[in-house]
C-alpha cells in the first residue's frame, strides 16, 4: 500500500473526540507520550492493550490523528449504535461469525489510508495484566502490510475494570515505534501464523515502560487509584 492522505474526520468524530478528551485530561490527568511515533499520513495500525471500556476512545484521543476502530455487530442493533457508531468511524465485528466480514471492512479502510484501532487480546482483561494474543489481531496484520505501532495503556483497568464501579486514576498512552511484518517470516497463512504475529505485537506493548516521573502521583509504574 502507498502512503496517502488520511481520510478526514467526520463531525460526530471530533465532536466526540474533543468531549472525550475533557474528561480523559481534566479528571483523569491523561498524559501521552512518543504521539510522533504514529505516521500522520497513509495506512497504519494501532495495536494496544485492553483492560477497560475507556480504552477504545482513550486511543482515538492519544493518537494525533484520526482513528477508526471495530466494535461488536450487537452494539450497531440499537437505533442509536445503529446512528451514531458509523459516524464516530466504528465497522461492526461479528465475532460469533468469525469476523470476516469486519476483517475485509478493516482492509478497505486501510487501503484508503485510515488509522485503524486494534486490540490484539482481543477482548478486555480480567485483572488487568496483559493477556495472551488472539489470532485475529494477526490475521489482520499479515494480510493488510502496513506499520504497526504499539500502544501501552496504564490507568484504565484502575478507573474502570471489567464488571466494577468507575473510579479516578490517572491515564497514561505510550506510543511504541512502527512495526514492520516481513511476509517472508510469515510463510504459512494457518492459525499458527497469525497467532505469532499477535504475540509479537504483544511482545513489543510488554516492553513499552511508563514514562519516568509521570502522573502527578509520581508513580513508577501503573497509574495509581486517586480515590
Amino acid at each position: 500500500m502507498t502512503e496517502i492522505e488520511a481520510p478526514a474526520a467526520t463531525f460526530w468524530y471530533r465532536f466526540g473526540r474533543f468531549l472525550c478528551a475533557l474528561y480523559y485530561r481534566c479528571y483523569h490527568k491523561l498524559e501521552v507520550y512518543d504521539a510522533e511515533n504514529v505516521p500522520l499520513r497513509g495506512p497504519v495500525l494501532l495495536a494496544a492493550n485492553h483492560a477497560s471500556f475507556l480504552d477504545p476512545p482513550l486511543v482515538g484521543v492519544a493518537a494525533p490523528r484520526p482513528a477508526h476502530f471495530m466494535a461488536r455487530k450487537t452494539l450497531f442493533r440499537s437505533w442509536l449504535g445503529g446512528w451514531l457508531l458509523p459516524r464516530i468511524h466504528c465497522i461492526p465485528l461479528d465475532r460469533d461469525g468469525g469476523g470476516a466480514a469486519g476483517i475485509k471492512a478493516a482492509l478497505r479502510l486501510l487501503e484508503g489510508g485510515a488509522a485503524l484501532v486494534i486490540f490484539p487480546e482481543g477482548t478486555r482483561s480480567e485483572d488487568g495484566e496483559l493477556q495472551p494474543a488472539k489470532a485475529g489481531a494477526g490475521w489482520l496484520v499479515l494480510k493488510a502490510q502496513v506499520p504497526v505501532v504499539p500502544v501501552r495503556i496504564w490507568g484504565t483497568f484502575q478507573a474502570m475494570p471489567k464488571g466494577g464501579k468507575a473510579r479516578r486514576s490517572y491515564l497514561e498512552v505510550k506510543f511504541g515505534r512502527p512495526m514492520r511484518f516481513d511476509p517472508g517470516e510469515y510463510r504459512s497463512s494457518d492459525r499458527g501464523a497469525a497467532l505469532r504475529a499477535s504475540q509479537r505485537i504483544m511482545d513489543a506493548i510488554a516492553e513499552l515502560e511508563p514514562h519516568p516521573g509521570a502522573g502527578r502521583s509520581g508513580r513508577s509504574s501503573a497509574p495509581t487509584d486517586r480515590s
